[in-house]
């Protein structure tokens, strides 16, 4: 992506605007709070608005409510906790051990939690080092951190009330913006000197993005539909993961293609037609967001028409057998989906239009909760964590030791110091993944450094007060803007706004030494006890392993049965590439562990690979007995069909992995090219026993991949 066009995305993006309302929140609260009130009253309420807007993330407004309340009420009660220890040091540090163990437990409510555990730990760590823990009651100190929180609340419900649709429109484009990264990376398989290893795993690993990404927009678009323009959200996004699946079924012959039309101007077409897709996808992204239409309208016919010519100037290929016919047969497949996908891109332009008509409904989203995230804070996602074996349980314990730890170090420091920051460092650097704490580490050691050398050249400009409050405005945005896209440019913005704020509050002459000192320290302990009953990523590969093949068994019912419940099939789709989304993140943190922790993790890349060809074979047979039903006779399918799908079956269900059931040993069918008796016209009916043929070579694949995977991994 082009510098100018990624700056566009970020500038007009959702993150940059949550950036910008997190920062009008946190300054304009602040600066009211310290016109208003005495420094240690304005501390403690400016503490509660600061805490509350790290739960401000672009979510639905239910969602984001509930987190807000959340995060205001648990950090009163935080703050409560350590105002009435305060007097009594040993008091203080079981109040800090329980309020790290809490916390850190509270991820165990998912992804979604994490914001309000570390909302938690940041309150505890700005009552500890607040000057105003000695000069306020254990109750104002609480009564003022929630009326903070509050205000805070209701200014970002009210924003996020007044910027639905534009935070809709945001949320919309961000996934068309993954979904052209996945068509260019997928043109990048007819490039003859891209490694095919490699080419599969990007696209696993964009496949996961883009599956993110979607879901984020049906949080935000499938909420509340009232009018015409909230229904052209609905239809714009439909139309987008319609124009996904497509792309997707034209991956199934990529490999075939590349190696039978080696070095010809066929796969070079192909190359800039796929690519054309990713051009074409961000200027309707791009368009989304600025509201209006695309600057650029991408022509496919050109392209369309050049393959269509060498297909047809080819009329050997259509009498030849074996391996040259049946790429001739792909090839006039995979252009046939592309031509379809222009087609429904072309839908998204006119979508566009303002003349465009609308839908009042659509029956497919009649319950659009079925769509959306299900609600994060249940009693039963909370009890699953303590367990000994789960990784949230670990992590508290590794996090509360630590804490410990830090705290006892922080005892230690000379009078004046600020030994908050050593747990500070430590609260941020903890993670219940050692692959994500290791990438924590290393940004935060680079980020405090940077930011401590540039707070040395603002403060020896000792710039006049107007000049630092536009400095703090701008660390608030940086810093909220980046915190989930480039964590060390957050670590920068978040050091250089701690230091101008510490340095008119409390004047320190080597304050930027002791934020170094203190992070080093702090960075010291995080990574020491992070191998204290670890929790390694294949502790969580079973599971996962057994969900891909469930949702993949529930996806291949729905495309094999001759009426499908369109909803249905709709969630089971989106099931099973959440499922593989899943599973690569997780091999791709097990890449990152030690050694020792890495044990299987070649067969994992290969399941991954494995699961995600199969995904894209049963997709392509949707495509086909859905866009192409008139071309075979359904009735004459129907049996092919039904042994297809018990022999996936047998190949998702296997209760033993170390046991083959004899049922799963041979395929219902066999491949065209491999019957020399095959007919020579190839029709409809060939082509759909070809696929389903691949499909079953693809689920014997899986199949095959679990039965390798080592012991632990099962």
């Amino acid at each position: 992506m082009h510098f100018s066009l990624s700056l566009k995305r970020l500038v007009h993006g959702q993150h940059f605007l949550s950036g910008l309302i997190a920062a009008i929140g946190v300054i304009g609260l602040g600066l009211l709070a310290h016109w208003w009130a005495d420094a240690a009253t304005a501390m403690a309420l400016s503490t509660g608005v600061l805490c509350a807007s790290l739960v401000d993330l672009p979510a639905s407004l239910r969602h984001k409510g509930i987190d807000l309340l959340a995060a205001a009420f648990g950090g009163a009660l935080v703050t409560l906790l350590i105002a009435f220890a305060h007097p009594l040091a040993h008091h203080q540090g079981a109040a800090v051990l329980l309020i790290g163990f809490v916390a850190a437990m509270l991820t165990g409510f998912g992804k979604r939690a994490m914001p309000l555990s570390f909302s938690l730990l940041l309150a505890m760590v700005l009552v500890l080092g607040s000057p105003a823990a000695g000069l306020l009651e254990p109750a104002a100190q609480g009564l003022l951190f929630i009326a903070g929180a509050l205000a805070y609340a209701v200014y970002a419900l009210v924003a996020g009330w007044g910027l639905r649709r534009r935070l809709r429109r945001q949320a919309l484009a961000e996934s068309l913006f993954e979904l052209a990264t996945f068509a260019r990376v997928s043109a990048d398989y007819f490039r003859e000197d891209a490694p095919l290893d490699a080419c599969c795993a990007a696209l696993v690993a964009q496949q996961g993005r883009v599956s993110e990404k979607q879901q984020g927009a049906r949080d935000l678009v499938f909420e509340a539909l009232r009018s015409g323009e909230d229904w052209r959200f609905v239809a714009l996004l439909k139309e987008a993961v319609d124009l996904y699946e497509t792309l997707l079924s034209g991956q199934t012959d990529l490999e075939l293609l590349r190696r039978q039309y080696a070095g010809s101007d066929t796969l070079a077409l192909l190359h800039d037609l796929a690519a054309k897709f990713g051009v074409d996808l961000e200027a309707i992204a791009i368009a989304v967001l600025r509201h209006r239409q695309p600057a650029v309208r991408v022509r496919y016919q050109a392209e369309l028409f050049a393959l269509e010519h060498e297909i047809a100037r080819a009329p050997e290929a259509r009498l030849a057998r074996g391996a040259e016919r049946e790429a001739h047969e792909a090839l006039k497949g995979t252009v046939y989906k592309l031509r379809r996908a222009a087609q429904q891109s072309a839908r998204l332009h006119a979508l566009l239009e303002p003349s465009a008509e609308l839908p009042e409904r659509d029956p497919v989203v009649d319950d659009p909760s079925a769509f959306v995230s299900p609600p994060s804070y249940t009693l039963a996602r909370l009890r699953a964590a303590f367990g000994l074996q789960s990784p949230v349980l670990r992590h508290a314990v590794r996090s509360t030791l630590a804490l410990a730890c830090g705290a006892a170090v922080a005892s230690f420091m000379p009078q004046g110091a600020h030994g908050y920051w050593i747990l500070l460092t430590i609260v941020v650097i903890m993670r219940s993944s050692f692959a994500a704490m290791r990438q924590r580490y290393g940004d935060r050691l680079m980020g405090n450094l940077i930011g401590c050398l540039a707070a040395a050249a603002v403060l020896a400009l000792d710039p006049p007060p107007a000049v630092v409050v536009a400095l703090l405005f701008g660390c608030v945005t940086v810093a909220h803007t980046f915190v989930t896209l480039n964590y060390r440019t957050t670590s920068i913005a978040a050091c250089l706004l701690a230091l101008l704020h510490l340095s008119y509050v409390q004047s320190s002459e080597f304050l930027v030494v002791e934020r170094l000192i203190d992070t080093a320290i702090g960075a010291g302990i995080a990574f020491v006890f992070s191998y204290l009953w670890p929790s390694w990523e294949y502790r969580s590969v079973p599971g996962l392993v057994r969900t891909l093949r469930e949702t993949a068994h529930e996806y291949a019912r729905l495309v094999l049965v001759r009426t499908p419940d369109e909803l249905r099939y709709r969630l089971a789709r989106k099931a099973l590439f959440e499922a593989i989304a899943n599973l690569s993140l997780a091999q791709q943190a097990m890449a990152r562990e030690p050694k020792s922790a890495r044990s299987g993790l070649v067969e994992l890349q290969a399941l991954v690979a494995d699961g995600y060809r199969l995904a894209v074979q049963l997709v392509a047979v949707r495509f086909i007995l859905k866009e192409r039903a008139g071309e075979f006779d359904a009735d004459a399918a129907a049996p092919g069909l039904d042994k297809a799908l018990a022999y996936v079956r047998d190949c998702l269900e296997i209760r033993n992995p170390a046991i083959v059931r004899p049922e799963a040993t041979q395929s219902s069918a066999v491949l065209p090219t491999a019957d020399p008796g095959w007919p020579a016209d190839w029709n409809m009916t060939t082509l759909l026993q070809r696929r389903l043929a691949l499909m079953e070579r693809a689920a014997a694949s899986l199949r095959d991949d679990v039965q390798r995977l080592p012991q632990p991994l099962r």
